[in-house]
């Protein structure tokens, strides 16, 4: 069941060690993943905007005084199956809900793309079958703003195909 994105937890750009290996988490952001005491990693159920249940472990380090976290296990599954690249970026959120074991997590990815000349953000990006759907809502271009709606498949370097 997909939850309401109540509170953001952290926005991150990903960086290569991101995509290709796990997903550094912000030091602020690891108590709200309620790792036990005495134990370094802990599954935890996260929703996209589809509804989708993904699973990622949150892991840290055992013997260091930094723990370091970050998402592992079924990470770089989303990561492929979102397409996304270095540059993009995820938001975390999560919410804490009446009768819930714990808080419930969701995750947006945005993907960073070119538009004349100019960087602009799909909002938020989302994939059903093999075809991404941009939801881009408004781009500045000199002194005008314009409003773009596009329904297109992103290529591997963040390209619009119509």
């Amino acid at each position: 069941m997909p939850i309401i994105m109540s509170k953001k937890l952290f926005k991150k750009s990903l960086s290569k060690t991101d995509i290709d290996h796990r997903m550094t988490i912000p030091m602020d952001s690891l108590s709200a993943f309620q790792i036990p005491k005495g134990k370094y990693s802990k599954d935890v159920a996260v929703f996209d905007i589809d509804g989708r249940r993904w699973r990622f472990r949150c892991t840290t380090r055992r013997k260091d005084p930094h723990p370091k976290p970050v998402l592992s296990s079924g990470w770089i599954k989303f990561v492929k199956n979102r397409g996304l690249k270095e540059g993009d970026e995820v938001i975390f959120s999560v919410a804490h809900s009446d009768g819930a074991e714990g808080p419930q997590f969701g995750i947006e990815a945005r993907k960073k793309l070119k538009l004349f000349g100019q960087d602009i953000w799909s909002n938020p990006l989302w994939r059903r079958r093999r075809r991404s759907y941009v939801l881009i809502q408004a781009c500045k271009i000199g002194v005008s703003s314009i409003l773009i709606l596009v329904s297109a498949d992103v290529s591997e370097g963040g390209v619009l195909t119509l």
